[in-house]
């Protein structure tokens, strides 16, 4: 918990946060911030803008889970260009998700990312992991992510083999 504070020529920043350990349930948190932009070239005329985010996280022995939602106005970011749509907009929201699970020498994983502009362009990208303990030096991981955006989407697979030569060195071949 705590807040911060940061000022620039440009802009003026400050927030607070809060992290809550509810028990065996998790950890919870949040952030505010507010930003007041001055006038520059970057930014013609005086504005001011907001963000919050919170997040939950949930983690035992052999199992995670955690999820995160944030939301900023348009002014908050500095107006930084957006090559995938061309124009200047920052994030509007985004929503992540990630849960885990693992036994003896193996685990899963899947993680789920949606992200949406101010223009209106939007982001979605989800994966699956796997890691699997093959012997003390040889390991293997799995990783399939589809990404889909508002003009192409695109699959991708890769597999890594990862043996451990000595205690420093390792071989990695990956396809």
């Amino acid at each position: 918990s705590g807040g911060y504070a940061e000022t620039s020529p440009e802009y003026h920043l400050f927030g607070t946060m809060l992290n809550s350990t509810i028990g065996p349930a998790g950890t919870l948190s949040t952030q505010i911030a507010w930003r007041k932009n001055k006038e520059t070239t970057m930014f013609p005329a005086p504005s001011s803008g907001q963000a919050w985010q919170a997040s939950y996280n949930l983690s035992y022995r052999r199992w995670g889970l955690g999820m995160s939602y944030l939301q900023q106005s348009r002014e908050f970011e500095p107006m930084l260009l957006d090559l995938t749509s061309n124009s200047y907009a920052p994030n509007r929201s985004a929503l992540a998700f990630s849960s885990s699970v693992g036994w003896e020498n193996k685990s899963i994983g899947i993680n789920f990312l949606r992200q949406k502009n101010w223009s209106g362009y939007q982001t979605q990208q989800i994966g699956l992991n796997l890691y699997w303990r093959l012997s003390q030096r040889l390991i293997t991981q799995i990783n399939a992510t589809q990404n889909k955006n508002t003009l192409e989407k695109e699959n991708k697979i890769s597999v890594q083999l990862t043996y451990q030569l000595s205690k420093r060195d390792t071989l990695n071949l990956q396809i």
